[in-house]
């Protein structure tokens, strides 16, 4: 069932709204497929034992991550808003039947790369077969070809967090513990986010299952978390707070889980 909001009651709106969804467009680095058709093509490429465009072989890993996380990458920003312009257009059209105001242009924002202000990064295999890479997912769970893949090189990303991410990969390389790739095949060290606000203050929340270790053993642990990011090769990071969440489930609140505060202040702040 979908749920619509309540200006969506009006019959007069819905029927103006239905025909978009139908006719919604997927953006990709190379053209515009409407939805319904793009479905249909997927389809019959798996039919048909295709890959998915993004998977073609003579793109590099960071090429693919790349079309997945910034799909206009390719573009410059002027035809990146030229495109986005022309695509607002086109569902204000549909909804009105056809324009009878002008559109004014999408302003252009004076930051255009490292402008994230959260990320968090995955831990797995990487594309050299070490599981105890960080970075982002290339590839799907039904596939069975998921590889992480670092993203030093995505434009979208501060150097902020770049740097926190390969650190907690080094950091996981020289530790005695497993990465939990799967809940169900043991291992500790899961994913790691990163926050940080205009002044560059960093907060780093690293997740942790841990599986049948006692809360001492835990505790070894955590110090040597804390010892690597404030006194050992983690300290470029300059981490202003570093959290810690020890849970056995994929998501969980703060009241289930507490976050545990092991480095310096609890909250960073912006103006």
């Amino acid at each position: 069932m979908t749920l619509l909001p309540k200006c969506c009651r009006s019959v007069s709106f819905r029927q103006n709204l239905l025909p978009l969804w139908k006719t919604c467009v997927l953006f990709s680095t190379s053209s515009t497929v409407p939805a319904a058709e793009g479905k249909a093509l997927l389809k019959k490429r798996r039919r048909k034992g295709q890959k998915e465009p993004g998977w073609d072989s003579h793109l590099s890993w960071e090429e693919r991550l790349a079309d997945r996380v910034t799909p206009l990458w390719r573009l410059s920003y002027e035809e990146q808003l030229e495109r986005k312009q022309k695509h607002q257009e086109v569902i204000l059209s549909h909804i009105s039947g056809k324009l009878h105001f002008p559109v004014l242009s999408i302003l252009p924002s004076p930051v255009t790369e490292g402008y994230r202000n959260k990320s968090t990064f995955s831990v797995n295999q990487g594309v050299d077969g070490n599981p105890k890479t960080v970075g982002f997912y290339v590839g799907t769970w039904r596939d069975e070809n998921i590889v992480c893949v670092n993203g030093d090189h995505l434009l979208n990303m501060p150097e902020r967090h770049k740097l926190v991410a390969r650190c907690y990969q080094d950091f996981m390389r020289c530790s005695a513990l497993d990465p939990c790739l799967m809940f169900h095949t043991g291992g500790h060290w899961r994913e790691v986010t990163v926050r940080t606000n205009a002044q560059c203050h960093t907060m780093a929340i690293v997740y942790f299952h841990p599986q049948r270790l006692t809360p001492q053993e835990v505790a070894v642990h955590k110090a040597e978390l804390v010892d690597y990011f404030t006194q050992g090769p983690g300290s470029v990071c300059e981490l202003d707070s570093l959290f810690f969440q020890e849970s056995a489930m994929t998501r969980c609140t703060h009241e289930e889980s507490p976050y545990q505060l092991l480095h310096g202040q609890p909250h960073i702040y912006e103006e």
